[in-house]
């Protein structure tokens, strides 16, 4: 592993690897176990693709987790979710809105940034690429 790639290693990454290894499993038989790709668990474990509800899904219905590796597994998979924001949603006034967001964000005030959670809650889909 590349010291870059040992950055980019999120809380889902170690919990994985950990997880893996303590259980004597290579990538391979994991990620068959788990009915995902192994380049894509790979991936994961290094930080270098995020994970996503899906395969939070596909992951917990193929290992059996005590109850405290299931709620650090919801925990770390939680932080390390991916989401992708469709901004066809917003429209011509709402993709304004998120410009001066992202330009004047510093600057805001508390009641702005209200408005934008609201909007931005609503908007949130999960991405269910691989």
């Amino acid at each position: 592993m590349s010291r870059r790639e040992s950055k980019n290693i999120t809380s889902f990454g170690k919990f994985m690897r950990r997880y893996r290894i303590n259980h004597e499993m290579t990538q391979k038989e994991m990620a068959d176990l788990c009915d995902i790709p192994q380049t894509y668990l790979s991936l994961m474990e290094r930080g270098l693709k995020g994970v996503t509800e899906k395969f939070q899904r596909k992951i917990v219905e193929s290992i059996s987790f005590t109850e405290n590796q299931l709620s650090e597994f919801n925990q770390v998979a939680f932080e390390n979710t991916r989401h992708v924001l469709d901004l066809n949603k917003f429209g011509p006034e709402g993709k304004k809105f998120l410009q001066g967001i992202i330009l004047c964000g510093p600057e805001l005030d508390d009641s702005y940034f209200k408005e934008f959670n609201a909007k931005f809650d609503e908007l949130l889909i999960e991405d269910e690429e691989l």
